[in-house]
C-alpha cells in the first residue's frame, strides 16, 4: 500500500497496481509544470546506478517520483517566514517508511508540513538528474545540508531542522524557538568523546584521504585546530541531526558554504596528489607510495565522514575535541508550553 500527498491536505491510497493511476499519474510534474510519465526503465535506472545500493521495486519507485514531483511543485513557490520551522531531510530513496516488503506504510512525520505549527519540509533529491531539486548522490547527508544553505542563503528562515531519512520524529521539535537565534543544537544521536584516526586505518592505503578530507574540509570553512602531522582527534555528536538558527549560518560567508558544496559533491574529497607534508605520519603508514590520492568511490568515508564528524565546528564553531556539554535551560531552545503544547519549557 502506498500513501501519496494528491494536493496539499488531501492523502489516497494505492496499491501497487494502481499506483500508476490516479492521483500518482496526475502528479508526474516536470519543472516547466507539464504532466509527463516517464517510461518505468528509465526511472529504474537512475536507481542502478546507485552503486551498491538495492534497486526498489518498479512501483516503490513510481510512487517516489510521485511523491516528490508533488512536493517538488509547492517548493517552487515556497517562501519562508520568521515563524516557520523548515525540515530539510537527507533523502536517497526511502521517501516513506517501508515494510519487510518494501511497500510505503505511511508518510513520514518529515515529509508532511504542518500550517499550524508553522512547519515546513524542503527535500532534494538524488535519483533523477532532469528533476528539479537534484543534488548528486556523493558525500551522503551533509551534501543537502549545503545545498539548502547556499540556495537559500539571503531567504533562510528563521530555524532549521537537517535530519537524515531515519530521523525519528521527536514532538519537541516543533516548539523550537523561530527567534533565528539558536545555536547548533543536536537533536539526537550518541555522544562521540576523543576518535581519533584510528577509526578509520582500516581503510588501508586509502586511509590518508579521510585524513586528507578532514583538512580540506578545515580550509574550506576556515576550522581552528588542524596542525600539521598531528592527527586530528574529534569531539561530535552522532549521525548529524540537529537543528540550527539562521544567525549562526549567516556567520559564516556564503563563499565558504559554496567551497563546502564543492567538495561535497566532487567524485573525490581531495583533487591530485595527497599534501603528504601535512598528513599524519599515523596515517601515512598506510599509505601506498604509487597511489597517494584518493580513489573514487570513497565518498562516504572522505566527504560524507567529514561533514558529520565535523558538524559541531562548522555549524556550532565549536574545537575540534571539546568536552560534552551540560544540556542549556530548555527555555533557552524551546518556546514555552504555554505558546507551543508538548514544549520542555514549562515556565
Amino acid at each position: 500500500v502506498f500513501v501519496l500527498p494528491c494536493r496539499p491536505g488531501i492523502m489516497k491510497i494505492f496499491t501497487a497496481v494502481s499506483v500508476l493511476t490516479g492521483c500518482a499519474t496526475a502528479l508526474v510534474l516536470q519543472q516547466n509544470g507539464t504532466a509527463d510519465m516517464r517510461p518505468d526503465d528509465e526511472v529504474m535506472n537512475f536507481v542502478a546506478a546507485a552503486e551498491g545500493e538495492t534497486v526498489e521495486s518498479d512501483a516503490e519507485m513510481q510512487a517516489n517520483l510521485a511523491f516528490f514531483r508533488e512536493q517538488a511543485r509547492q517548493q517552487m513557490s515556497m517562501n519562508f517566514t520568521d515563524d516557520d520551522l523548515v525540515v530539510i531531510p537527507a533523502v536517497w530513496h526511502r521517501f516513506g517508511f517501508s515494510d519487510e516488503e518494501h511497500a510505503f506504510t505511511k508518510t513520514p512525520a518529515w515529509a508532511m508540513g504542518n500550517e499550524e505549527r508553522h512547519r515546513k519540509s524542503f527535500i532534494y533529491q538524488r535519483l533523477w538528474p532532469d528533476e528539479p531539486f537534484f543534488v548528486p548522490n556523493l558525500g551522503f547527508e551533509g551534501t543537502i545540508y549545503l545545498k539548502f544553505i547556499i540556495d537559500h542563503y539571503h531567504n533562510l528562515p528563521s530555524t532549521m531542522l537537517f535530519v537524515q531519512d531515519d530521523y525519528n520524529w521527536r514532538q519537541d521539535a516543533d516548539c523550537l524557538k523561530r527567534d533565528g537565534k539558536l545555536k547548533y543544537h543536536s537533536m539526537g544521536g550518541v555522544w562521540i568523546h576523543d576518535r581519533g584516526m584510528q577509526t578509520w586505518i582500516g581503510h588501508g592505503p586509502q586511509a590518508p584521504a579521510i585524513e586528507q578530507c578532514w583538512r580540506d574540509f578545515g580550509r574550506a570553512f576556515d576550522l581552528p585546530d588542524f596542525v600539521p602531522k598531528q592527527a586530528p582527534r574529534v569531539s561530535t555528536w552522532c549521525c548529524n541531526y540537529f537543528a540550527i538558527g539562521r544567525d549562526e549560518i549567516l556567520k559564516r560567508p556564503l563563499s565558504q558554504w559554496q567551497a563546502g558544496y564543492k567538495l561535497a559533491t566532487s567524485e573525490t574529497c581531495h583533487e591530485g596528489k595527497w599534501n603528504v607534508d601535512e598528513l599524519s605520519d599515523y596515517i601515512m603508514q598506510k599509505a601506498d607510495p604509487n597511489h597517494l590520492m584518493d580513489s573514487v568511490g570513497m565518498t562516504k568515508h572522505t566527504s560524507g565522514g567529514a561533514l558529520e564528524h565535523l558538524a559541531a565546528m562548522i555549524y556550532g564553531f565549536k574545537p575540534l575535541l571539546w568536552q560534552q556539554p551540560k544540556p542549556l535551560p530548555a527555555c533557552d531552545e524551546y518556546m514555552p508550553e504555554s505558546q507551543c503544547p508538548g514544549s520542555p519549557c514549562k515556565n
